[in-house]
């Protein structure tokens, strides 16, 4: 074999190798782009999936559910003990109310979280009201605790100035005092106008007269609504 047919076979043998190493280099970018691009995705999602199962199989909720919240709130004092209370917390969960240590209720949230309490009746006295939520993983709120008293009796009532039927002939006392007895804590009104009312329960303040007879209308309110309510005549003749 001369030395220009061997010359002529290495270059085939060389051109050979070349195109097989292309090929092996274009097979492998081709299998790292479907690596990369859809094997790897799919392992990720895969892997997600599986622990997510994972951790909602294995890990439980401890949150507990929001505090009760009475709205309207429930005032300190009222006057009736048939009660309806409303308010809010979680979604779903179980609502207890309990009232001096006893269970009287239970209900469950609507979607927004509203709970209601109704057909309370209660005589008059003082109670301590609990309110706690429960979810489904047994995990209970604080609670919700407030004092409140159910008063029934009107608030006492004694008009001590003007008397009934008192007759002012002078305009220099057309203006003329008002003195009320009654509860410390109550709020005192002549004809809707609101007076003064000290530590002691004593209301003052003044009316001034119009000529003819004065229709005096004095209330006293007390902290849970009750009413007493006294009227009288002052005749102003000058």
């Amino acid at each position: 074999m001369t030395s220009h047919s061997y010359s002529r076979i290495e270059r085939k043998r060389s051109k050979r190798a070349i195109f097989q190493s292309f090929l092996l280099i274009f097979g492998a970018l081709v299998f790292l782009f479907i690596f990369v691009v859809f094997l790897i995705p799919q392992v990720i999602r895969i892997y997600d999936a599986m622990t997510s199962s994972t951790v909602s199989f294995d890990d439980k909720d401890t949150i507990p559910p929001q505090l009760p919240v009475l709205d309207p709130p429930l005032p300190e004092a009222t006057f009736s003990g048939q009660l309806v209370l409303k308010g809010y917390t979680e979604q779903d969960v179980k609502v207890a109310l309990v009232i001096d240590g006893e269970l009287l209720q239970e209900v469950q949230t609507s979607p927004d979280g509203f709970f209601l309490f109704d057909e309370l009746d209660l005589s008059q006295g003082e109670y301590t009201i609990q309110i706690t939520a429960e979810d489904a993983n047994k995990n209970v709120s604080k609670t919700f605790e407030q004092h409140f008293t159910i008063d029934t009796e009107t608030p006492k009532l004694e008009v001590l100035t003007p008397t009934d039927g008192t007759t002012i002939t002078r305009r220099r006392d057309q203006t003329i005092p008002i003195e009320v007895q009654t509860e410390a804590s109550a709020t005192v009104t002549v004809n809707g106008r609101q007076i003064f009312v000290d530590i002691t329960g004593k209301a003052t303040g003044s009316y001034s007269l119009v000529e003819g007879e004065n229709l005096l209308v004095i209330e006293s309110k007390d902290v849970a609504g009750n009413i007493t309510k006294q009227e009288l005549k002052v005749q102003f003749s000058p």
